[in-house]
């Protein structure tokens, strides 16, 4: 753990009276930038707590939060710091199903933080902070960018299924192992798969409806012509090693966005070919704090706070991309994609969809389900 300072623990009331639960990291001295940490799928709060204390000693006020009915956010008397595995998950399948990614984790409870945050700290820049899946929500929320500085999108990428390697695999693979449970379990197994923590019902309809549109998160046209709308700085970092988000993915998100005002500016990072080499960062490890070690190669490695936790600080405090730390691009109105002949080319595609294997057309897979 990092020797910063230990977190308030508090509830933060969204709009329509959910208790969410939030930590909140005060500077020991000196404030000078705050910081809103929105979580990945199926990640936790209590995951971001070394660097969240790391970036108090810096100067920052953090705020992380728990989505609803995930990790501490479930309704009293609930105490979900005290959960079983077996109470946990009978808590998550009792969620409601009126819950959803954009409309209640983004625009209630996420938007509940940012407000909490920019009234707890005001007078400094605040950044809001997303990490994968908090990247993708944190650019639907419109109703609280005036009190937003800059974005910084980190390891948030396109993960429609045709951005990876084997896409029918990886389909399928979603569908054997996700989709017959979520009916009958009543909970999204994303700890199946790889996707952290297991996610309440109606969030893992939609994060489907997500996984097999060619624009994911932005898979309304209404979500779409939001984020081109957003005209506040915004970096997104990716890195090389990530397993989960590649390169194809990490570029296509950032082609829905407008880019007429110069403000979107990208930075993909190799790690281990940096000298001396960064700590690995994949898709969630750059937010541990790692002691010197040697590399594959027996080279010894920097630790995280040397390398990628100063890229952030810079970032998050005056607005600055290292951009000798990767490679850096400013994205312009050539690289936007053409949102409306996608849409049109997907709809045409879905008239003729077949299923991916003879096992997912006996089972009414995802490629006919949704």
């Amino acid at each position: 753990m990092s020797n910063g300072p230990l977190p308030q623990h508090l509830r933060v009331h969204t709009t329509d009276g959910f208790p969410i639960v939030a930590q909140r990291f005060d500077p020991p001295s000196g404030l000078r930038a705050a910081v809103v940490i929105a979580c990945a799928t199926g990640v936790h709060a209590r995951f971001y707590a070394e660097f969240a204390s790391w970036l108090s000693t810096q100067g920052v006020g953090v705020c992380t939060f728990d989505y609803r009915y995930t990790g501490l956010s479930f309704p009293p008397p609930c105490n979900a710091a005290a959960f079983s595995p077996e109470e946990r998950h009978a808590a998550t399948a009792a969620a409601p199903r009126d819950i959803r990614l954009t409309e209640t984790w983004g625009r209630q409870d996420m938007a509940a933080v940012i407000r909490y945050a920019s009234e707890a700290w005001p007078g400094v820049p605040l950044t809001m902070f997303g990490h994968s899946l908090g990247a993708h929500l944190m650019t639907l929320v419109p109703h609280e960018w005036h009190r937003v500085t800059r974005f910084l999108n980190v390891n948030g990428g396109n993960a429609y299924y045709k951005n990876f390697a084997d896409p029918d695999g990886t389909l399928y693979s979603l569908d054997t192992a996700i989709r017959g449970l979520l009916e009958t379990d009543g909970v999204f197994r994303g700890s199946y798969v790889g996707l952290g923590h297991d996610l309440p019902y109606s969030p893992g309809v939609q994060w489907l409806k997500w996984f097999v549109h060619p624009h994911f998160s932005a898979y309304r046209k209404a979500d779409v012509d939001m984020m081109r709308r957003m005209h506040i700085p915004y970096l997104s970092i990716g890195f090389a090693d990530d397993e989960t988000v590649n390169k194809r993915m990490f570029e296509r998100h950032l082609g829905l966005f407008s880019h007429a005002d110069g403000l979107k500016v990208s930075l993909f990072i190799d790690p281990a070919a940096h000298n001396p080499p960064w700590p690995p960062c994949g898709h969630v490890h750059s937010f541990r704090r790692a002691v010197k070690q040697q590399s594959s190669t027996g080279r010894a490695c920097l630790n995280r706070v040397e390398t990628i936790w100063s890229v952030y600080l810079r970032w998050i405090l005056d607005g600055e991309v290292e951009e000798s730390a990767g490679e850096f691009r400013r994205w312009t109105v050539a690289d936007e994609i053409d949102v409306d002949a996608e849409r049109a080319e997907h709809k045409r595609r879905q008239q003729f969809r077949s299923p991916v294997s003879p096992g997912a057309r006996e089972s009414g897979g995802l490629s006919a389900k949704l």
